[in-house]
């Protein structure tokens, strides 16, 4: 499935209101209902609400209300309309909108008060005369960047040990049932006709520095369902950043240049609009102008602070092969303690050709500094527990700092009506808030067709699923029947458990195999589970998918090159694993396997070639030669030991996610094979990826792996690497290495390996700055691959890899070589299926 991704690292035209279903009457009754209850929820409270309007007369939706002086405020809805709760007592209410002219209005308030304020704004007007050009007649506007670029660091550390908020509200609304799933901020959104997402979120973050802060949810509100746990992120766009998030698809992410990163000036020009004063500062705007237009840069406003140079707002767009998105950012000043701290973040997609909208917006609260550090790891990213996030409707009233929108509230009122089964009505066609409900979430075609492709898996239902590849065909078996279900479920003491099942069987060699395996979740704190399998079946002999089945159909029925060797496996395994300290992990492993060679059974080709062509015979060729093997038993016990320094994990339910850290991860791993083989083994991987700033980003894997002893071994017992012959990459690791053009067994060895991948992302570097590569979104990479065995000689590839945005293929270019000396290339494409 070609997904598609938003992630880190306003003058918009009113939408039509969500369609109701129920006929005049019923809506008349629920709006008179809703009306009277929402107005005893604001009894008691002092507070300022309205709209905010242009002096067209067109309501401005995400305008900032701020109370100046004061970490504190809010942002209108998506129609213009806000509300704000205050202290009884004298305020500065600052009403602000980029491009507009702030208004600032001067207010008393009383307790239980509620005081309606419907400010209009105008264009902002900016004077040029507050800089003077320089003598080399530069425009200002560098000056003023470049003094912001000194402070940038600055300002992107200032804020240490200290506590906020996060409102974070996610909606998406289309037109169709066509849309690719987006991944965004980390929620998988699939577009569907109506109001396809809906969701809001309440989080406490303590911040330790800018790189370590631990987010807690208090309160999650999916669909009106109080229960459900959104799995939004909460985010502020933040421009100190040199790279604040990526756009992009599983192929390619374009990382998004800041208009103030260090490296800024090879991306943009920017030009001088004017300066005008804004509660005491005087505020430079600067027109942002991409060099070359693409997919990494913004256009757009940037407008910074004389003196201190800080970023106060921005007024950001940016087009994509997502669509055209428009962001907004504002910080806002605290006189107590005389610093500026986050306070609002938007970003609204625009999906054209899917008729698509996704609005993602976060307002930022209750501000605490110096407070106490929480009882939770430093490294714990994100808490959630579902019970303590069910919030009543009351609550949500009282403590949601923006507006609910006409489509919001009928959204919500919908669900909650139909749970509440006060009305019967005739369901809207393609209504996907009623399918939410009824979990009757109908994919479109193309959408089922994605999500296939990209899973492999056939979704029977929300726990059950059957492998695509159901039928396959190889020399051994012939046709290959092989349905495999996969069933996963949680217990109720919240331990999760899988099972699976495939029955085999093979037309040309009539026989049945069946193998089964059950997991469960020990601990879910440590990441503990054990897993037992069993069963008979047949397996590759690398021990690894080296080949997939539908490669090696393809290769096999086209070209009579059949690269599958299989060996029957009759086998009971048992593993159990679990984290010993954070970052520590460790994998026990006991199995007996009773293994059998395996001959051709079938010769069914479609080859019409004139050169004659039989298939090669069912063992791995090592070394130059065919290794056959007699039946034989085996008892394997291993160990594997992973260590990642300073690991951030998330914390869900009480269950531990390991995330990831700057660090390096190191594997050890020791094999140890007895009764009719004996051996002993040991390997060990490091692994590591790092930004290289302006040029891109790298990624190292090193594996060096040894046998101690071995005795009477079988071509099952080698160590061997996932090589390829085919002309689709190879994704699959073992010890942590794949290579692009290595026979699948020639360089298996019972003795040491020393190997290396290498993978370095230019992240337009290089084909960025030509003008029309850049506009299709084209992307260069560079790779290395090395292997070094006793038997054999040095081999080593080197590869150049091209790759859009805008498609799901990329296309490498890989040379391999023995010793220096030319053996063979091939053009290897990785697609995102």
């Amino acid at each position: 499935m070609h997904q598609f991704f938003i992630g880190s690292n306003q003058a918009l035209v009113r939408k039509n209101p969500f369609r109701f279903p129920f006929k005049a009457i019923s809506r008349g009754f629920i709006f008179l209902f809703l009306i009277v209850w929402n107005n005893s929820l604001f009894a008691q409270s002092a507070e300022i609400y309205g709209t905010v309007k242009s002096v067209s007369g067109e309501n401005m939706p995400y305008t900032n209300v701020v109370v100046l002086g004061k970490a504190l405020g809010t942002s209108t809805n998506y129609d213009g309309e806000y509300s704000l709760k205050l202290n009884p007592g004298n305020h500065k209410i600052s009403f602000q909108f980029i491009g507009y002219k702030s208004e600032v209005r001067e207010i008393s308030i009383k307790a239980n008060e509620r005081l309606e304020i419907n400010p209009t704004l105008s264009v902002e007007k900016v004077f040029l005369n507050a800089v003077e050009v320089s003598a080399k007649a530069e425009n200002p506007a560098y000056e003023i960047i470049r003094n912001a670029q000194d402070k940038r660091k600055t300002y992107l550390n200032e804020h240490e040990n200290i506590s906020y908020k996060i409102y974070t509200k996610l909606f998406g609304k289309s037109e169709s049932n066509s849309g690719n799933p987006v991944n965004f901020f980390g929620t998988m959104l699939t577009p569907r006709k109506g109001v396809f997402y809906l969701s809001e979120s309440v989080n406490e973050v303590y911040q330790y520095d800018i790189q370590n802060q631990t987010e807690t949810l208090l309160a999650s509100l999916v669909l009106g369902d109080t229960s459900a746990v959104t799995k939004n992120n909460s985010l502020f766009i933040n421009l100190y950043t040199n790279r604040p998030f990526a756009v992009g698809s599983q192929m390619a992410m374009n990382r998004i240049v800041s208009p103030i990163a260090g490296d800024a000036f090879g991306f943009y020009d920017y030009d001088y609009i004017g300066t005008f004063e804004e509660a005491g500062e005087t505020v430079h705007k600067i027109k942002l102008i991409p060099k070359m237009k693409g997919s990494t840069t913004f256009t757009g406003e940037i407008y910074i602070i004389d003196g201190s140079w800080r970023i106060l707002k921005s007024h950001l767009y940016l087009k994509s092969l997502l669509g055209d998105a428009e962001i907004n950012i504002q910080y806002i000043n605290d006189d107590a303690i005389n610093t500026y701290f986050p306070f609002s973040s938007s970003f609204i997609l625009n999906k054209g050709s899917e008729k698509t909208d996704i609005y993602y917006h976060n307002i930022f609260y209750d501000y605490k500094v110096d407070t106490k550090t929480p009882e939770e790891n430093k490294l714990v990213n994100k808490v959630v527990s579902s019970e303590g996030v069910k919030k009543d409707e009351e609550w949500w009233s009282n403590t949601r700092p923006i507006e609910l929108t006409t489509d919001e509230s009928l959204a919500y009122q919908k669900i909650k009506v139909l749970k509440d089964d006060i009305f019967k009505f005739e369901k809207e066609e393609n209504d996907s808030l009623l399918n939410e409900l009824k979990r009757d979430e109908k994919l479109s075609p193309w959408q089922f067709y994605n999500k296939t492709m990209s899973t492999q898996k056939i979704e029977l239902n929300d726990n059950l699923n059957l492998d695509l590849s159901v039928f396959t065909f190889n020399t051994i078996e012939g046709g290959v029947l092989k349905p495999h279900l996969h069933y996963k479920n949680e217990f109720k003491n919240n331990h999760r458990y899988a099972v699976n099942s495939e029955l085999r069987y093979g037309f040309a060699s009539n026989t049945f195999y069946y193998k089964g395996g059950f997991a469960y979740e020990l601990n879910p704190k440590n990441i503990s589970e054990i897993k037992i399998e069993g069963g008979s079946t047949v397996d590759q002999i690398s021990g690894n998918t080296s080949i997939a089945n539908i490669w090696n159909l393809t290769y096999s029925l086209e070209n009579k090159l059949n690269y599958l060797k299989l060996y029957q496996k009759d086998f009971i395994a048992i593993k159990w694993k679990r984290e010993i300290l954070n970052g520590l992990d460790i994998s026990l492993g006991g199995s007996y396997n009773s293994r059998s060679p395996l001959q051709n059974n079938s010769d069914y080709s479609w080859y019409s070639e004139e050169e004659v062509r039989t298939y090669m015979p069912n063992q791995a060729f090592i070394q130059d030669e065919y290794r056959d093997f007699t039946s034989n038993e085996l008892w394997e016990s291993s160990l594997l030991l992973t260590y990642h320094h300073n690991r951030k994990f998330d914390l869900i339910n009480g269950r531990k996610i390991p995330l990831g850290s700057k660090f390096p991860v190191f594997k050890i791993g020791l094999d140890v094979g007895r009764m009719d083989s004996e051996y002993t083994r040991i390997w060990g991987n490091i692994s590591d990826s790092w930004d290289v700033g302006a040029i891109g980003f790298s990624k190292l894997s090193l594996t060096y792996g040894q046998y101690l002893n071995s005795n009477n071994l079988t071509p099952i017992d080698y160590f061997h690497f996932m090589g390829n012959e085919t002309f689709i990459i190879q994704n699959q690791k073992q010890f942590g290495l794949a290579y692009q053009l290595l026979e699948y067994y020639q360089y298996s060895t019972s003795n040491y390996f020393t190997g290396a991948n290498f993978e370095h992302d230019f992240d337009g570097a290089i084909l960025g700055r030509i003008p029309l590569l850049k506009k299709i979104g084209l992307k260069s990479y560079v790779m290395a691959n090395y292997l070094q065995t006793a038997e054999s000689p040095r081999y080593y590839e080197l590869g150049f890899g091209l790759t859009s945005s805008f498609l799901p293929i990329r296309l490498n270019y890989f040379a391999g070589y023995e010793n220096e000396n030319f053996v063979r290339q091939g053009i290897i494409l990785h697609t995102a299926f």
